[in-house]
């Protein structure tokens, strides 16, 4: 029999104890993973590509609150921020150990072609920034087209 907060298995003379305690950064972790496996959903839901950048904002208290605002697993889904608030983007509310929390995916990258060279446009509160890459024989040249304000 185990003793409360560990459970406990034996096998050929050898037994091992696991401490079952849930602590506060236990906790707090698993917050953090859950944020990460429902951001990486929206992310597949919006029909974003695997490396866009993105922004994410949120309406969140208690745990899940502290968990984003903290954003400490903003570059484990390519988040450039996280920011409380809303934004036009893909939102959904989403159940985060049991809180409600509405989150917001804006997308940073946008790969365009017309035919003759690709760009990437790069969204920003403050400006627009056109990549434009131009394709050659051996290699890609990256050249800065133009940055217009907003």
């Amino acid at each position: 029999e185990s003793k409360a907060g560990f459970i406990s298995a034996s096998d050929k003379g050898i037994t091992v104890a696991l401490n079952t305690e849930l602590t506060e950064e236990l906790i707090a972790d698993g917050i953090e993973r859950e944020l990460v496996s429902k951001v990486q959903t929206l992310r597949k839901e919006a029909g974003f590509e695997v490396t866009d950048r993105i922004r994410i904002f949120y309406c969140a208290k208690g745990r899940a609150g502290e968990a984003l605002n903290k954003a400490a697993f903003a570059s484990d889904v390519l988040a450039v921020s996280v920011e409380e608030g809303s934004a036009d983007g893909y939102s959904k509310e989403v159940d985060i150990n049991g809180e409600k929390v509405t989150l917001t995916l804006v997308n940073l990258w946008r790969l365009c072609c017309n035919g003759q060279y690709t760009y990437f446009k790069f969204k920003h509160i403050e400006f627009d920034l056109w990549l434009y890459i131009i394709p050659t024989m051996y290699n890609i040249i990256f050249y800065e087209f133009c940055t217009e304000y907003i």
